[in-house]
């Protein structure tokens, strides 16, 4: 079995506050998005056993600082996500060897696979899906008279008001994207560049050794 690790909030405190150091208010940003993200962790939404897991948790973040800074702003939560989300990534405290990964999976998600689609990244895509489950999650697990219940309500309204079959339609083609084969097309691609840059880590060490004892021998 696989151990599960936590993304906690003291991982990804430092992400917040910078995510959050140009808000209009941003302690009351700051202070929203910490709440949300415990809530995320007491219902396991920050777990993970492995890197394609923590991928999703990393991507769970994005889409609860975006949100919140939507609210506070006045600029929609994918203007955030285009914009800092690798500044943001670049603040998680996680491992050297995740970190790699998943900024590598967080490029690739910003390719245009699909030369259609709109935007013109499946980043988007992603986290308007964990966006959803984020915003339901919330919603089941707050009062509804706490400041964090009521700022969800009112973005969740605001977005509703927006054409529904528009927003049907995006959100089918979201849950079908993230159905599909690209994000282990993408996943995939990512650990071969992996492996690619460990087998180069080796030759090079390998060289440095055999010109060490080239040296040592003359």
């Amino acid at each position: 079995m696989n151990q599960k690790n936590i993304l906690t909030w003291g991982d990804v405190a430092y992400a917040s506050r910078i995510a959050t150091g140009g808000s209009k208010q941003e302690w009351e940003a700051l202070e929203l998005i910490w709440q949300a993200w415990e809530i995320i962790v007491y219902t396991g939404l920050a777990n993970y056993s492995n890197k394609r897991e923590l991928l999703l948790v990393v991507i769970r973040f994005f889409a609860i600082v975006s949100f919140y800074l939507e609210f506070f702003n006045d600029y929609y939560w994918e203007y955030y996500i285009n914009n800092y989300s690798r500044e943001w990534l670049k603040g998680i405290h996680i491992t050297h060897e995740y970190y790699e990964y998943i900024i590598d999976c967080v490029n690739a998600l910003r390719c245009p696979i699909l030369p259609k689609s709109e935007p013109n990244n499946l980043l988007v895509y992603f986290v308007d899906n964990a966006l959803q489950q984020v915003i339901q999650v919330l919603m089941d697990s707050l009062d509804s008279d706490s400041m964090l219940f009521k700022s969800v309500r009112e973005i969740n309204h605001q977005q509703f008001q927006v054409d529904k079959d528009i927003y049907e339609l995006q959100r089918i083609e979201a849950e079908l994207i993230s159905e599909s084969i690209f994000l282990d097309k993408i996943i995939n691609l990512s650990e071969i560049q992996e492996l690619y840059n460990q087998i180069n880590e080796f030759i090079r060490d390998e060289t440095a050794i055999i010109k060490f004892f080239i040296t040592k021998i003359r």
